[in-house]
């Protein structure tokens, strides 16, 4: 695991401007991913920043990564909830400044925190008495929030690791758009990872 870390930090650091204590918080957010379940809570990934600062490069990077990554733009409580229960994977969503209004969403995110966390709706059920039915919702996962003003409600914020993004420098090596190499690559390293976290729990069975 030790030359794959590294490995993943190379991928990260060839790809994205941002100093090395950054780049191993990314790198082992996105690997802790893969076995979120094993873990009472899991902190929402808030990237902060102006446009042009590298936060969608970072959400690119990590969905390579992550495990079952799902990435979104404005979803509705109804679809984040819901996508969360029946995919069970991590969520990604980007420009969260237009969903972080809504109190549903911020409920949901919350709930999500800790693990058991769930949602209760009500459900339209034909065959029930009085045509709706109250269903729980599972809505603990990995979240990443990309945001452009920050998160302002105080509760959300304590559950979240940010990270404030900065304008590249002119003398960057870091390429403005990621090339095809770039998916192949992660692609690769994410089947390493998969194979290294199914030998470790191989391992660990008597």
């Amino acid at each position: 695991m030790n030359t794959l870390y590294k490995d993943l930090k190379a991928f990260f650091r060839k790809y994205l401007h941002a100093n090395e204590e950054e780049i191993g918080l990314l790198v082992q957010w996105a690997v802790a991913t893969h076995q979120y379940g094993k873990y009472p809570a899991f902190p929402i990934l808030h990237i902060q920043g102006d446009f042009a600062t590298g936060k969608n490069r970072r959400l690119e990077l990590i969905s390579m990564i992550c495990y079952k990554p799902d990435v979104s733009t404005n979803p509705s409580a109804s679809a984040l909830f819901r996508t969360i229960d029946a995919y069970k994977g991590t969520v990604l969503i980007d420009e969260a400044d237009f969903v972080l209004g809504s109190n549903d969403v911020k409920s949901c995110l919350l709930a999500g925190f800790k693990k058991g966390g769930c949602f209760r709706r009500s459900v339209q059920r034909n065959n029930h008495a009085k045509g709706f039915e109250p269903v729980k919702f599972d809505v603990y996962c990995p979240k990443v929030l990309v945001t452009r003003n920050g998160i302002k409600d105080d509760a959300l914020l304590s559950r979240s690791i940010t990270i404030t993004t900065l304008p590249k420098p002119s003398d960057s090596n870091v390429p403005d758009i990621l090339p095809l190499e770039a998916y192949n690559e992660g692609k690769l390293l994410k089947n390493r990872l998969i194979k290294a976290l199914n030998n470790q729990t191989q391992r660990r069975i008597p």
